[in-house]
């Protein structure tokens, strides 16, 4: 699994790209720390690369989603693939979640607020 972290109009984008499981599970986590200290909390995961999630990785997600919202923030996820859906589905995380088409679609929702 490999991460990115790219800027777009001060929104973190935060691309995933693989299968996560317990170890790339861990690395997100320590990605949305350092992100959460640098003072970014709004967080969009691309997910386009991300082919499969183990329960970790969905741990992580919510994880995420919880900090941001607490710091005022949030993380939303764009490009989720149809596996990937299917198990936010099945866990009951896509009614908790904010899912977008795409990134900039994400990026710009930060901006409607």
């Amino acid at each position: 699994m490999e991460i990115q972290v790219k800027f777009s109009k001060g929104v973190a984008v935060v691309s995933i790209v693989g299968d996560m499981d317990t170890n790339g599970a861990q690395e997100l986590d320590h990605v949305f720390k350092k992100l959460f200290q640098e003072q970014y909390v709004r967080i969009v995961a691309d997910l386009q690369g991300l082919a499969y999630t183990s329960s970790a990785g969905l741990r992580a997600l919510i994880g995420g989603v919880r900090e941001a919202r607490q710091l005022d923030g949030d993380l939303r996820l764009a490009s989720v693939q149809p596996e990937v859906n299917k198990v936010l589905d099945f866990t009951g995380f896509i009614s908790v979640l904010k899912i977008y088409d795409d990134i900039a679609s994400a990026v710009d929702s930060f901006e409607q607020e």
